[in-house]
């Protein structure tokens, strides 16, 4: 899963900010908590927000922002892509290095 210090390193795709969004509102939660714990500015958020309730991802009861169940959906296929990226990474990782002890030797 993505971590803090990740999102806070290098800009975030369009992807990893609904994501953000949507694992923030699965209890629900509220604009002001939103905004801040995703680190968007106003007009970011309000853009966001607009996305993901056209979209049927994120819907509002009784004043605060929830995940729908599609919106569930999306968090788990972002998991998925996010764990298969990072697969190919170690095993690119682990091809360069046995490339490098076979050259070594």
């Amino acid at each position: 899963m993505l971590d803090v210090a990740r999102e806070k390193q290098q800009k975030r795709n369009r992807f990893e900010t609904m994501f953000t969004i949507l694992r923030l509102c699965t209890k629900g939660s509220k604009k002001t908590h939103i905004m801040y714990r995703a680190n968007l500015s106003h007009q970011q958020l309000e853009k966001y927000l607009a996305i993901l309730l056209e979209r049927n991802l994120l819907a509002i009861e009784e004043g605060s922002y929830v995940t729908t169940p599609r919106g569930m959906v999306f968090i788990e296929k972002f998991k998925e892509l996010n764990n298969f990226m990072d697969e190919g990474n170690s095993n690119l990782n682990g091809g360069l290095k046995n490339q490098r002890n076979l050259r070594i030797q």
